[in-house]
Formats: C-alpha cells, sequence, structure tokens
C-alpha cells in the first residue's frame, strides 16, 4: 500500500510503506496526472507519452518523438489529458 506525504505546498509524494521506493507524485492543481515513476512497472502500463513537458530544460541527449506535443514548461491539463 502506497502512502503519501506532502513535499511542498499542493504537490504529494508517493513511496512504498514496505521498502520506501518512490511510486508517484501528484499535483492538487493537475488532479487527473500521477507522474508515475517508471522503475516501478513490469509490464507496458498500455499508455503512451501524451506530451513533453519542461523541453526547455530536457537532457541534450534526449530526442523528443516526432509527432508529440512539446511544452516549454507546465501547460494547462486539458493539453495533457488523452482525448
Amino acid at each position: 500500500m502506497p502512502a503519501e506525504y506532502q513535499s511542498s505546498p499542493g504537490y504529494f509524494r508517493a513511496f512504498c510503506s514496505n521498502c520506501g521506493s518512490p511510486i508517484y507524485g501528484r499535483s492538487v492543481s493537475s488532479p487527473g496526472i500521477r507522474r508515475v515513476r517508471l522503475g516501478t512497472l513490469d509490464t507496458d502500463p498500455g499508455g503512451r507519452v501524451v506530451a513533453n513537458v519542461w523541453a526547455s530544460i530536457k537532457a541534450p541527449w534526449f530526442e523528443i518523438a516526432e509527432g508529440v506535443a512539446q511544452f516549454p514548461q507546465m501547460p494547462p491539463q486539458s493539453h495533457l489529458l488523452p482525448p
């Protein structure tokens, strides 16, 4: 069972209550979005990248896939949720 704590105002981080591994993060301002730590997955989750946010500070080696929306900072939640 995950446990959560508020790491900063309006932002929560969840972790495994047994081993302490990070699981996801969530923001009160974006209730439909969870930032899942991909290392926690054993199988293909079926979801795909919807957008790249904070692209203005991405690692120089990271390639943004063609056709995937990108935003220099955090866009409105409506731009991140699939149709």
